[in-house]
């Protein structure tokens, strides 16, 4: 599978997973959905695709990406 297409790969019991939409990425960290899909492509964020080929974010990476960010208080509203 080449790293491109890793990067986007649904693992086992994803089912299960609280998943984020990028506007919901985005919204958290206050920035353009691009730079979410940006962060993607550079591997900096983990996504993966539904069957409709839409890209999903699972929570625990989203979570993961926020604690390495201390300054996004996820439950502070956008705007």
């Amino acid at each position: 599978m080449p790293d491109a297409d890793r990067r986007y790969a649904a693992p086992p019991g994803i089912e299960d997973t609280r998943l984020w939409t990028t506007a919901e990425v985005a919204d958290v960290f206050r920035v353009h959905p691009e730079t979410v899909m940006r962060w993607t492509r550079e591997g900096r964020l983990t996504a993966v695709r539904t069957p409709g080929r839409k890209l999903r974010y699972r929570d625990a990476d989203v979570q993961a990406f926020i604690a390495a960010r201390p300054h996004v208080d996820p439950e502070e509203p956008a705007g």
